[in-house]
């Protein structure tokens, strides 16, 4: 079981027209959703090729708390549920910075999101980034107040944003 796995995480994919992914992040309450192929896939226009085709990223956030360590750069999480260690994305210091909780990746769909959740001071934020073979790209932030400790991160709002890409 891959740490984002034991996190709560879960994938699911589903016919739509054409595709869509969706990624549900049961962790700490955020949930961020993949892409969407918003249109038939010879480019949408019944088909016919005439009109580009686009997706849908979508991200959002939701109240929920988690206990967390840090040890250099990874990050474990502790919910009800269990324990999870992510990776840290780029720079930071202490629990600030962008964390990896999952990329999936599937060839039938031709999409990859990935998930981030970032930490600043006072702020949380889910981030989906959504690349489609194509190599359309489109990145959705939905981000909420939180009250972070020394050992613990409590998201206080609820969020949810969405980006349509080419």
């Amino acid at each position: 079981m891959s740490p984002a796995t034991a996190a709560g995480i879960d994938v699911a994919m589903t016919a739509r027209s054409a595709i869509r992914l969706a990624l549900a992040v049961a962790l700490v309450g955020l949930v961020a959703t993949g892409c969407t192929d918003d249109e038939p896939s010879m480019g949408g226009n019944g088909g016919n090729g005439n009109t580009p085709q686009t997706y849908t990223c979508s991200a959002s956030i939701s109240p929920g708390m988690f206990d967390y360590v840090v040890n250099g750069n990874q990050l474990t999480i502790t919910t009800p549920t269990g324990t999870s260690t992510v990776n840290r994305v780029g720079t930071g210091g202490d629990v600030y910075g962008s964390w990896l909780l999952d990329e999936q990746r599937n060839p039938q769909l031709r999409m990859k999101v990935r998930l981030v959740l970032k930490l600043e001071a006072d702020r949380a934020s889910a981030v989906a980034e959504c690349t489609h073979d194509t190599g359309a790209r489109g990145t959705a932030t939905a981000s909420s107040a939180a009250e972070i400790t020394d050992t613990s991160v409590t998201i206080l709002e609820s969020d949810e944003r969405q980006v349509v890409f080419r």
